[in-house]
């Protein structure tokens, strides 16, 4: 017991630079201008790393012309299982999209998130945290305009958190472990979406320190 104490320990002093790629949400993978996009939609998506794998769901609800807002849900697994909640907008900016330069071509947004995940790892709990925000980019025009594929792309910065709270290993050992790491990355990613049925299909990746994989479909209500 005390062997696997000592080694439980040493984990967790040292996951949190294992795992800093996660964010635990679904990709953007959307057109920028919330006019290309339902009102409300519910998606199902799977990412994954080397480190970590995420099944989530996400609500999206336009508000108007400019603002969309979204709540996710996820189950994931990195060392440990657990659940992940977040939410976030989407804010589309017009005038910069028409404004007289490349930028004219393609759709841009203003995207905000904060995710957070609690994880079980052998009885203990450990909470990662992911807040974001990033430029979202899209052509006006699609990629392939007999079957509407487009791609989008996005920018930004995401400040990720990793805490836990002390604990006791036992048999003298004391308390370890206590304390909060955080970690600013850049975010860097993209990716196709393409109109199927319903909804749209949609895959890309996102590299948050290391790269994160993505698929899901995003359904139309209405």
């Amino acid at each position: 017991m005390k062997l696997r104490n000592l080694v439980l320990a040493a984990g967790l002093l040292g996951i949190s630079f294992s795992v800093q790629a996660d964010f635990f949400g679904t990709l953007s993978a959307r057109s920028a201008n919330p006019a290309n996009n339902p009102q409300l939609s519910v998606e199902g998506s799977f990412t994954t790393s080397g480190d970590y794998q995420n099944i989530g769901g996400r609500v999206n609800y336009g508000v108007n012309d400019s603002l969309t807002v979204y709540a996710d849900f996820g189950l994931s697994e990195v060392g440990g299982d657990g659940t992940s909640f977040g939410g976030g907008i989407f804010y589309y900016l017009p005038t910069l999209s028409e404004s007289a330069s490349f930028l004219n071509t393609m759709d841009v947004a203003i995207q905000g998130n904060y995710h957070l995940t609690t994880l079980d790892f052998s009885g203990i709990d450990l909470d990662y945290s992911a807040l974001g925000v990033a430029m979202l980019v899209s052509p006006k025009e699609a990629f392939n305009p007999e079957n509407g594929m487009n791609w989008y792309a996005n920018l930004g910065l995401t400040r990720l958190a990793f805490d836990v709270a002390g604990f006791n290993l036992g048999l003298g050992f004391g308390t370890v472990g206590g304390g909060t790491t955080t970690d600013m990355n850049l975010q860097l990613g993209g990716g196709i979406y393409l109109p199927m049925g319903p909804g749209t299909l949609y895959a890309g990746a996102d590299l948050i320190d290391e790269f994160i994989f993505g698929v899901g479909y995003r359904y139309g209500i209405n």
